[in-house]
């Protein structure tokens, strides 16, 4: 490296040309300027050393025009990769040594705001809004709440701006202070721990509300001071858009619910996000998360066949183009240990929160896995274990049925109401299932359900034969309410699947760990495929999809109602005859018609636990019909749900016909599999010949078009997409429904 001299005399013209390197010969090129040529001759190959020893000298050289541009792009290069390792190899040591510091006092003097809060779906009019902060009070008592506000229907108002005024008489007009229960959770690094759950009902479907996590007065009379003086001081302001169902009517007779399936919906495209078994992996699962967030970059084109349907005035620009997910589902195993207090911070809170707002604005259907069912049945982190909801079948009424009896469902054909709930309560204590059911639109049901109660299991929580068949009977009444019987599409959502393929093998034949899937396997699988006796007597109609986790793989396939019977009674794959797998392959492999599609007489599961935890490789069972499997990939999925609107003439019905024909003639170009579940079980009628229509030129009757008597199709439309965005699986389950 060359050294710039104070002596200047022997500057050259500043038009010669100059070598790199130059000697004292005369046909040598003329010095670099400000060298001395008095100077002893240097080595034509610098040492490292010498590079080391002018190193010194760097911001001289900084004045250098030659020198600037490499300097700034290595500064620049430094920056990057300083960017990249705190952003990515060291995020989760930033997340502990904040969590430490929190915890130790040494910051967050005042009342501080740990986690920032989070929504979780409890039923289709409820949520729980839960968030945490390092004291329970300020050192002054006061306390933190949470007040929300309603701001309209409909999807566009998520985004609307409001003015301070309008927002004031929103405020006034529809305002409310939630009831705030604060816990200290149990656990050694608990004492700077406070754990806030706010319970919201009565949520209006197809709604946007606001909310704000407030600082409360605790000098306030309720009766003589107004909401806005109880409020100090605000910490946090979010909006979210509520997707749900009108409140159930129990005065219908028998009716234990009441849903309409047919009405119109002022949101009919859902997008959704599933993931599940991120645990310990924050660097994946920060990763999916920022890129599942940003939804525009694989939602489909307004070009693709994936595309929502266009019904001419039937959907608002931000339907079709969403600034997020309308919702998450998250298949379980947030966490390693449910009791490890920093995991909830820094392996799930702060790697879906950090520098994301969002996602304290989207719902979260929440699955319990294995590894983050809390066994003590407080479940503080997502809002605590559901209520039982109006028309829901009474636990605790069912809690006093002998276990030993044979397995009923009362209240169903003969419609016994000592087994109805008619009032939403809190569950009995005694219940640590977190099951419950949910509506995100009309014909749309989803079914959460707890694979945690495994009897025989060595280790937590070792249930009950009670509370295993308290989960049973709960199920199928959910099966026989009108919600699921009229749904187009029917989702399963429970962690352990009951046909896994790859796990650790040691784990699996030594570790007991075979028995999860076996006891979802035996216990719960032949109700989804409605072949149980149950099912059968009271004509209750198969899931259309089983979403699970716990095995970090991703896998689909259908198994075929033709062959489910032999899959449930066996102890492992190997017990199946080859036959009968050979049958399940063959029905999988059935020829698409795009003109008249046939219905495949089965359900699909979905097998994706991707999001962070370390990936499995080894195959332990071969169940013959999946279609399709991914090892060795962090992914995500995108759900869309592309409901059929009403359709308010026979111009809009041929509209929607001649979409789904285009549709599926696309398909079959992709050679996409197409799966056509069984769908709504309301009798489309047909045309109607009311006397409003009159008398046509022949002396018939006119027909006359009412909503609710044609025939649409609901489309299931799924993509699983890698960490980096690669499409790993694509696939369409479609439906029938009366529109």
């Amino acid at each position: 490296m060359l050294r710039n001299s104070p002596n200047n005399n022997n500057k050259r013209n500043s038009s010669a040309s100059y070598l790199p390197f130059g000697a004292g010969r005369s046909d040598s090129p003329p010095e670099l300027p400000g060298y001395h040529s008095n100077r002893r001759r240097k080595s034509s190959r610098p040492s490292i050393l010498a590079d080391l020893r002018y190193s010194r000298f760097l911001p001289t050289a900084l004045t250098r025009s030659s020198s600037l541009p490499v300097l700034i792009i290595l500064f620049l290069l430094v920056l990057l990769v300083t960017y990249w390792l705190f952003n990515t190899v060291l995020i989760l040591f930033r997340f502990k040594i904040a969590d430490g510091l929190l915890s130790s006092g040494w910051i967050g003097i005042g009342l501080k705001i740990r986690k920032p809060p989070l929504i979780f779906v409890h039923s289709s009019q409820s949520a729980a809004i839960v968030w945490e902060s390092n004291k329970m009070a300020s050192s002054s008592g006061h306390q933190l709440g949470l007040r929300y506000w309603k701001i309209g229907p409909g999807y566009e108002n998520q985004t609307i701006s409001l003015s301070s005024r309008q927002e004031r008489l929103l405020k006034l007009s529809t305002g409310t202070l939630a009831n705030v229960k604060r816990t200290r959770p149990e656990g050694d690094d608990g004492w700077r721990r406070w754990v806030h759950t706010a319970v919201i009902e009565g949520l209006e479907p197809s709604t946007t509300y606001a909310y704000e996590i407030v600082l409360l007065n605790n000098h306030f009379n309720q009766q003589h001071t107004s909401e806005f003086e109880m409020i100090k001081k605000i910490y946090s302001k979010h909006r979210f858009t509520w997707y749900g169902i009108d409140q159930i009517d129990l005065s219908h007779g028998n009716r234990l619910s009441e849903t309409s399936p047919s009405s119109s919906s002022s949101t009919d495209i859902l997008h959704v996000v599933v993931i599940g078994d991120n645990q310990f992996g924050v660097r994946p699962f920060r990763k999916i998360v920022n890129r599942f967030m940003k939804i525009k970059a694989y939602i489909p084109s307004i070009k693709s066949i994936f595309k929502p349907r266009l019904i001419d005035h039937h959907h608002h620009h931000q339907s079709l183009n969403p600034a997020k997910p309308n919702m998450v589902f998250h298949l379980g195993d947030a966490v390693q240990d449910p009791h490890n207090l920093k995991q909830w911070q820094t392996d799930f809170w702060d790697a879906l929160t950090f520098k994301n707002k969002l996602a304290s604005e989207i719902p979260i259907v929440y699955a319990k896995g294995n590894h983050d069912f809390d066994s003590t049945g407080h479940n503080i982190y997502s809002g605590g274990i559901p209520k039982v909801q109006i028309g829901e079948m009474n636990r605790t009424q069912t809690l006093k049925l002998n276990s030993n009896s044979g397995l009923e469902i009362p209240g169903i054909a003969e419609a016994d109401k000592s087994y109805t709930t008619f009032k939403s309560h809190e569950r009995d204590p005694r219940s640590r299932g977190t099951y419950f059911a949910y509506s995100p639109h009309q014909r749309v049901r989803v079914i959460v359900c707890d694979s945690n109660l495994e009897p025989t299991r060595k280790l937590d929580p070792q249930s009950t034969l009670t509370e295993v068949d308290e989960h049973e009977r709960w199920l199928l009444w959910e099966m026989a309410r009108p919600e699921w019987k009229e749904a187009s599409i029917r989702i399963i959502i429970i962690h352990v699947p009951p046909f896994i393929e790859h796990w650790e093998k040691q784990m699996w034949t030594q570790g007991h760990e075979s028995a999860w899937g076996a006891y979802v396997r035996t216990r719960f699988a032949p109700h989804f495929h409605a072949v149980s006796p149950l099912t059968s007597r009271y004509d209750i109609p198969p899931a259309s999809l089983v979403i699970s986790g716990h095995s970090h793989v991703y896998a689909r396939g259908m198994l075929s109602n033709y062959v489910a019977e032999s899959f449930f009674k066996v102890k492992d794959s190997s017990e199946i005859p080859t036959d009968i797998k050979k049958e399940a392959r063959t029905q999988n492999r059935q020829i698409y018609d795009p003109h008249n599609p046939q219905t495949d007489h089965g359900v699909v599961y979905v097998i994706s636990g991707g999001a962070g935890g370390t990936l499995d490789k080894e195959r332990v069972e071969d169940w013959g019909f999946y279609e399709r499997t991914v090892l060795n990939q962090y992914h995500f999925n995108h759900m869309l749900l592309d409901m059929s609107s009403t359709l308010e003439s026979i111009d809009e019905w041929q509209q929607d016909w001649l979409d789904s024909k285009t549709k599926r003639l696309g398909y079959k170009d992709l050679k996409l599999r197409v799966y056509k579940s069984i769908g709504s079980q309301l009798v489309c009628q047909g045309p109607s010949t009311a006397d409003e229509g009159g008398i046509d030129q022949h002396g018939n009757p006119k027909q006359v078009w009412k909503a609710g008597h044609y025939l649409a199709t609901d489309r299931l439309v799924w993509n699983t997409r890698s960490i980096d965005g690669k499409l790993l699986d694509r696939f369409v389950i479609e439906a029938n429904s009366c529109r």
